[in-house]
């Protein structure tokens, strides 16, 4: 099942970018393959040199033995910039990479489970940003202009679609498209999205009461 997902990820790519290479499933291995040899189409050899050149020419073999406990991992800080660390795959970057050699994409737009697109409704967010705070590639970044604008970035280009900007906005006002522009990530398009500036001002004193005064609208939150 996996490997018919990579292969309509592969050729939905291939079609976008208008080339006639496809990815093709199979049942077993290929009459006349071999993984010491070369097969028809020197398929068999590629792979297997691969996997050797990654395994230092060293046997592969299926291990049953359970591996040990490994030590917990340090748990993430976050950074200056008020967000947690960002992460983007070396193979991500190496397949923008190769889609570039394949010259210019023909289609307006394609849909694979690789890349997202946020679109932000600015009428319902509230600015807090959190979706920025969240997003473990980076694609979102906050931006403070010294004008007092402010607001973020979105790059589709290191978006890996993992909903985590859609389900941590407490305003539910950030969509996720599965379609995206191909020329988009050749360009390492930028969407800008400019912000109403919060309505409670950070790190003062006040934060705590102002927030709960604006969340129960109609109350009177008395100070003592």
């Amino acid at each position: 099942a996996t490997a018919r997902l990579v292969a309509a990820t592969s050729n939905a790519l291939f079609e976008a970018w208008g080339s006639d290479a496809r990815v093709q499933v199979v049942e077993g291995v290929p009459a006349g393959a071999c993984v010491e040899g070369v097969g028809p189409d020197g398929a068999a050899a590629a792979v297997a040199a691969y996997f050797a050149e990654r395994r230092g020419n060293e046997h592969m073999a299926v291990s049953s033995a359970v591996p040990a406990a490994a030590a917990p991992a340090a748990l993430p800080r976050v950074t200056k910039d008020g967000t947690l660390p960002h992460f983007v795959p070396d193979r991500r970057e190496a397949l923008l990479d190769n889609l570039a050699q394949l010259g210019q994409p023909v289609l307006p737009s394609v849909a694979t489970r690789l890349w997202g697109c946020v679109v932000i409704d600015g009428r319902a967010c509230s600015s807090c940003r959190m979706c920025a705070t969240f997003c473990p590639t980076g694609a979102i970044r906050k931006f403070d202009n010294d004008d007092g604008t402010l607001g973020v970035y979105h790059y589709p280009g290191e978006c890996v679609k993992c909903g985590s900007c859609r389900d941590v906005c407490p305003e539910n006002a950030i969509e996720l498209l599965d379609e995206v522009r191909p020329a988009y990530l050749l360009e390492g398009a930028v969407h800008r999205y400019a912000m109403a500036p919060r309505p409670v001002e950070l790190g003062t004193a006040q934060q705590m009461v102002d927030t709960m005064r604006l969340r129960m609208r109609g109350s009177d939150i008395f100070e003592r």
